[in-house]
């Protein structure tokens, strides 16, 4: 899916923002910051250079398409874009909650994930000041009611540019707003733009810009494409702040959303947000290393048996580091920044004792307390879990055990994911915390390449199973059900 070469994307005279943990930024300077230039081109066609000033209400739309998302040339980047101005069902109306409405059309973006209350889209085609004179677009604006807005990405994006505006109807307002660029829980890239100190007809808009090839303008023509490593960044977060650099809680105005990368959309987008890779788990299952095994409890000695050709294997039934378990899911929620529940009520009817993983997209309403979603199969005991997921590509199935027949093979490489792909599919299995994960995408009833053909089928794709293998979250039984 990754795709790499020539890229169609040219970025100017862009902000270098270098990386920030700080959430409360220092003394902002309104003047220094009118003075920075930050503008995006990216296909003239589909989206246009802006000005740091943005114009006022244009009449008509920016774009073919409300939403959508799309590659602009063979081997290039991937250009997504949301302006909210949905034209197809179903219909938006003013005060429509969207935290998904666009996640179909607009490569998996989602806006307010995890937040206490989701933004809202409402009308701005009669100038009011409450949306800032009218949206760009000319149509609707997605307004967030805090003062944070966060935008999540289905897959790592390298370059967002919004337009953004306070609500000038209110006494607290915004004077600066800052963007933040963040993956693997820290901000990657971020910059901050002054808004106008007075309401002034076509000057109330203004741009935000993060660029994670952070090139210098005099060096895009001698740069080769592809010799500049991307900043990736998996959501943005857009803060509102006074003119001294203290966030206030005021209302953030956004349009015209886009986003380029390389990689484009997925089949199993629709599987549920992403959580952050397995990588810290396997780390955490390294370091307990034999310790695992040596807790574990024998349910069958190995060894000869009477009237057996061939002596039958060790069985064992393997310690679970609960504590450790429970700390990675909730490092796991935190590292993205999402409210999810730990407890779920998968494996409750059955005592399943083992940490499921599992998808958010596997639950109706993406909710782990809830009931599965259409089509989702699961079967407990208190030993093992099966879960059956439709896609696109074909079933998943990721399967959870504690019941293990040990080899000195496994005791070493205790902590690392195992990959590969065959003509039944792609498939991954790995050790966390004490249980045997396997995961899976079949090519049961997928059509396959006829005979001579090179092609693969994209059930047996490793870059998809990655896809899916980055969406599980942990999820811890109660004490009950621990054994």
């Amino acid at each position: 899916m990754a795709r790499t070469g020539k890229g169609i994307v040219v970025f100017m005279c862009l902000v270098a923002a270098a990386p920030a943990a700080a959430q409360t930024p220092a003394r902002i300077d309104p003047e220094r910051l009118r003075t920075v230039p930050q503008e995006l081109q990216i296909d003239p066609t589909r989206l246009q250079a802006r000005d740091r000033q943005l114009t006022q209400v244009q009449t008509a739309q920016q774009f073919a398409d409300p939403g959508g998302y799309e590659s602009r040339a063979d081997n290039g980047p991937w250009i997504g874009w949301v302006n909210f101005n949905r034209s197809t069902d179903p219909v938006v109306s003013n005060g429509t909650n969207i935290s998904r409405t666009y996640e179909e059309v607009a490569g998996g973006v989602r806006f307010g994930l995890g937040d206490r209350q989701t933004p809202e889209v409402v009308l701005c085609r009669d100038g009011s000041r409450d949306c800032a004179g009218g949206s760009p677009s000319g149509g609707h604006a997605l307004r967030d009611v805090d003062g944070v807005l966060r935008i999540d990405f289905a897959q790592p994006v390298f370059a967002v540019t919004v337009a953004a505006a306070p609500d000038w109807t209110r006494d607290v307002r915004a004077e600066v707003f800052q963007i933040e660029g963040w993956g693997n829980g820290d901000i990657l890239v971020q910059a901050q733009q002054a808004v106008s100190p007075e309401y002034v007809v076509g000057e109330n808009w203004v741009q935000l810009t993060l660029n994670g090839q952070q090139r210098q303008t005099a060096t895009v023509a001698t740069t080769p494409p592809g010799a500049v490593t991307a900043t990736e960044f998996d959501y943005v977060i857009i803060r509102a702040f006074n003119a001294n650099g203290a966030p206030v809680n005021a209302p953030i105005l956004i349009d015209d959303l886009r986003f380029a990368d390389n990689r484009g959309s997925t089949p199993l987008d629709d599987q549920g947000p992403r959580t952050g890779g397995l990588d810290p788990m396997l780390d955490d299952t390294r370091d307990l290393g034999p310790g695992l095994q040596r807790e574990a409890e024998v349910i069958r000695e190995g060894g000869t048996r009477e009237n057996s050709l061939y002596p039958v294997a060790r069985r064992i039934r393997m310690a679970i580091d609960y504590e450790a378990a429970e700390q990675a899911a909730q490092r796991q929620r935190a590292d993205v920044n999402l409210q999810i529940s730990i407890p779920t009520a998968l494996g409750r009817a059955d005592d399943v004792s083992v940490p499921i993983l599992a998808p958010l997209g596997a639950f109706e309403s993406e909710n782990p307390r809830g009931a599965l979603a259409d089509g989702v199969a699961f079967m407990g005991r208190p030993d093992f879990y099966h879960l059956i997921l439709p896609t696109e590509l074909g079933e998943a199935v990721i399967t959870g055990t504690r019941l293990a027949s040990p080899s000195a093979y496994g005791e070493r490489n205790v902590g690392t994911l195992q990959s590969g792909s065959g003509y039944d599919g792609a498939f991954a299995s790995f050790n966390l915390y004490g249980v045997a994960y396997a995961v899976r995408i079949t090519c049961e009833g997928v059509a396959t390449p006829a005979d001579g053909r090179t092609e693969e089928p994209p059930c047996n794709n490793p870059v998809e199973l990655d896809a899916l293998l980055d969406r599980l979250f942990l999820f811890i039984p109660p004490e009950e059900d621990r054994q």
